[in-house]
């Protein structure tokens, strides 16, 4: 099995195969852990543990967070998280975002590869939950859909100044204005 970081309430092992220590507890059956670092496993005490001694940089509720979108399954988005109030993190956490919309059109507000800021709403089963709902939340860097050309805002649209095609976004405020020096794995 070896090591790897979970997070709270995320599976383990079975008690068939470990006891519970440090970190961890035991639930219907289940060693889940109790709190965010890498799994040890000990095989001769047939122990299963989480060393958190190295902050694995987890977000919490109201913390901002800065990552690129990686999917975006019907009326959710998922995200790979990059920083946590501007400090990298290399947990390779995700979150995923609910997105409401009315009835009728339903219009694309993030498309894959887009970088976005969120808040942090809940960690809820395992998963980091984020919103965008504030005007300084959403996508603060992008490209063109179409053919990859650089784009500029226009009120809530970004527009390829190469190829002319206007898409809707979700944009932050300070779309095209940030300073983050991004250091991609």
């Amino acid at each position: 099995m070896g090591e790897s970081v979970k997070l709270p309430g995320e599976k383990i092992a079975l008690i068939e195969e470990f006891g519970s220590g440090s970190g961890t507890y035991e639930h219907d059956g289940v060693i889940r852990a109790s709190t965010m670092g890498k799994v040890i496993l000990d095989f001769k005490k047939r122990i299963a543990k989480v060393d958190q001694s190295k902050k694995t940089g987890l977000p919490k509720a109201d913390d901002i967070v800065v990552g690129f979108i990686d999917m975006v399954p019907g009326n959710m988005v998922s995200m790979r998280i990059l920083y946590v109030n501007n400090k990298k993190t290399d947990a390779r956490l995700t979150a995923i975002s609910l997105m409401r919309g009315g009835r009728g059109r339903r219009s694309i507000m993030f498309r894959v590869g887009d970088l976005v800021r969120a808040k942090v709403v809940s960690l809820l089963n395992a998963n980091i939950h984020v919103n965008f709902r504030d005007p300084n939340l959403g996508v603060i860097y992008t490209t063109c859909h179409s053919c990859g050309g650089n784009v500029v805002r226009e009120n809530s649209r970004v527009k390829c100044i190469e190829c002319g095609t206007t898409e809707e976004r979700k944009v932050a405020d300070d779309y095209g204005n940030t300073n983050l020096v991004l250091q991609v794995n």
